[in-house]
């Protein structure tokens, strides 16, 4: 049961950050280049701060998917898509870490 959870919630948050990030990809790309507003990063990383990192993998999966295939049909085009994804979903993975180290010394996230 716990897999077919796990499962669901990264197609969830997959289907989400390709939603989130074909709205940026669309509406602001400028003459052709990099989209100027990334909202699809915010939406994963409380996803993944809610889970232990070895958790993470199968978002972080359906995730990349989702950013090569709007790279791929809406942005710079397939070339471009996996180094995209690598660097968007590193970008998530980087700041759940930080956030995660911040609340460990701090112990809130309103002292933030």
């Amino acid at each position: 049961m716990g897999s077919h959870r796990t499962l669901r919630r990264a197609l969830f948050h997959g289907a989400a950050y390709g939603a989130a990030a074909a709205f940026s990809v669309a509406l602001t790309r400028i003459s052709g280049g990099f989209a100027m507003f990334w909202i699809a990063t915010a939406l994963i990383v409380p996803g993944l701060l809610a889970r232990p990192p070895r958790q993470w993998w199968p978002t972080i999966l359906a995730c990349a998917l989702a950013s090569m295939a709007v790279t791929g049909w809406l942005g710079l085009g397939w070339r471009a898509g996996p180094v995209l994804a690598l660097a968007n979903c590193g970008e998530a993975i980087v700041a759940a870490l930080i956030v995660r180290a911040a609340h460990r010394r701090y112990r809130s996230y309103a002292s933030l």
